[in-house]
């Protein structure tokens, strides 16, 4: 019955390709063809964007927001000018990117592909735990948290069983690091995806792969048949498996539900995945950059990783600088790099020659930093320090020409959309959090409105069951502390100095 759930979304999502919609008549055929209760099957149906009839309309209103913030979109091509193609870089992740062809094996063997695979085969599986540790690696998908005390737990929890999961859930705003990893060097994600198997003992792996996504999976599969049919993997499989469009699925306990068949709402921890995951069993869910530093810190040792970097923050971040940029890219640099250089030297500046406002970090939910002090280094505890996360990763540069009002309703706006609705302080307050802003852009708001908002970021923060609730509030929120000159003219002089609201009731 396991195995037969976790087919429920590549099941419903045929049947929407095909018929252009999940008809209700035919989740009682799907529950029992999977063995598994209709509401499971009704639930997820109605969940996911991809499968339901929220798609397009989600879809639409991600791309506008693209537009609005001048990033990527996820169909927007990958294109490597080069080695580098930012001079300056420190590419360590990065170094074969661009350079070779994922689908020429040998030439990626020969450039140390599976290498630090090799060498883990030689270690005991706590000898190879015990180099991350030394090595200070920290996850970069968001929380930072110690990838070695991860794995361990994972091992050391009694199991017949135990999995690994590369997330590349990929969907903060113009965030597209780990797709550019696995298009440029898949065989660095799948090598880390291999020694954390041998380490905490698991012979299936998974690369949960976002859903706009599936356009690579014909690349990936290939490579991945490459890869298993030159015995490098040993006994381990690795398998692909497509999400379908909810934002939440990249925290690690939705993304769990989703591979089971239910609905991605966040569970309730602990237990932590690392002691019940997928299944119950212990499973180890790391980010594509995480896993693509492992290979490196086994081939070339603890302290070359730990050479670069700051004390809290080891080696190397991989950025993607979007926004109003001059040049925006992924790039690599190390940590504690300053965060105004990072913005000149490679994005070299902002449009037009204007001035920065701020800049947004830590994806949809994380926050802002303000113009007046980019010289926080980049880094978990620089960031942290700054009141903004560092994130997975993503970096949208706000020139002075935004108004924060119209930015802090549109990220206000994607919290209340992707809300997965479990819970009735998140479901609730991420809509009236978006009704207020709308009514302060529109001149329709008063003075108490800003008591309102926050009031309503601190009722998020201490009531949401997950992070994506307690956190869903914080651009507003920084705006409004950062910016409140903006806020109260909107209100009283009913004027926009960037003359992007109007007060007609449209936005211009």
């Amino acid at each position: 019955m396991k195995e037969k759930a976790s087919e429920l979304l590549d099941v419903l999502r045929g049947i929407r390709q095909r018929l252009g919609k999940v008809p209700q008549e035919l989740i009682p055929q799907v529950a029992r063809q999977l063995g598994i209760p209709e509401a499971q099957v009704h639930s997820s149906a109605t969940f996911y964007p991809e499968l339901s009839d929220k798609g397009p309309s989600r879809d639409a209103f991600e791309r506008g927001l693209e537009q609005r913030f001048r990033v990527l979109s996820p169909a927007d091509p990958v294109v490597w000018n080069g080695a580098p193609d930012f001079p300056g870089q420190t590419r360590r992740v990065l170094a074969r990117c661009g350079v070779l062809d994922p689908m020429d094996f040998n030439a990626f063997r020969a450039a140390g592909a599976y290498e630090g695979l090799r060498i883990a085969r030689k270690k005991k599986p706590e000898e190879v735990i015990a180099q991350l540790e030394a090595s200070g690696l920290r996850g970069r998908g968001g929380a930072g948290f110690s990838t070695a005390r991860k794995w361990q737990t994972a091992r050391t929890t009694p199991a017949d069983q135990r999995f690994v999961i590369c997330n590349a859930a990929e969907g903060d705003l113009g965030a597209w690091m780990d797709r550019a990893l696995l298009e440029g060097d898949p065989h660095l994600v799948f090598e880390g995806l291999a020694i954390a198997a041998y380490a905490i003992g698991s012979s299936k792996a998974f690369l949960y792969l976002r859903s706009e996504y599936s356009h690579l999976i014909p690349r990936l599969e290939t490579v991945l048949k490459l890869v298993h049919g030159s015995g490098v993997l040993g006994g381990l499989r690795i398998e692909i498996f497509l999400a379908a469009g909810a934002y939440v699925c990249g925290e690690e306990t939705a993304l769990l539900n989703s591979m089971e068949g239910s609905a991605g709402h966040p569970r309730m921890r602990p237990p932590f995945p690392a002691q019940a995951g997928l299944w119950g069993m212990p499973t180890v869910v790391n980010n594509v950059k995480t896993l693509a530093h492992v290979p490196l810190v086994l081939r070339n040792g603890s302290e070359w990783f730990s050479s670069i970097g700051t004390r809290s923050s080891k080696g190397t971040a991989i950025l993607c600088l979007g926004g109003d940029v001059v040049q925006p890219g992924v790039i690599e640099v190390p940590m504690g790099t300053p965060l105004i250089d990072v913005i000149t030297n490679f994005g070299k500046g902002v449009r037009g020659g204007k001035g920065i406002k701020a800049v947004q970090t830590g994806g949809p939910l994380g926050a802002l930093i303000p113009g007046d002090r980019l010289d926080v280094p980049v880094s978990f505890e620089g960031f942290a320090t700054a009141g903004s996360p560092l994130g997975s990763g993503g970096l949208i540069v706000i020139s002075e020409e935004r108004c924060m009002v119209a930015v802090a309703r549109e990220f206000g706006s994607f919290a209340r959309e992707e809300s997965c609705g479990n819970c009735a302080p998140c479901r609730l307050g991420t809509a009236r959090v978006e009704e207020v802003l709308w009514a302060i852009s529109r001149g329709k708001a008063v003075s108490e409105d800003l008591e309102i908002l926050d009031s309503l970021g601190e009722m998020l923060k201490s009531a949401s069951f997950c992070a994506f609730g307690q956190s869903a509030p914080s651009v507003a929120l920084a705006a409004l502390r950062y910016f409140r000159a903006e806020f109260e003219s909107h209100i009283h002089a009913k004027t926009c100095a960037s003359g992007v609201c109007s007060f007609e009731g449209e936005e211009k």
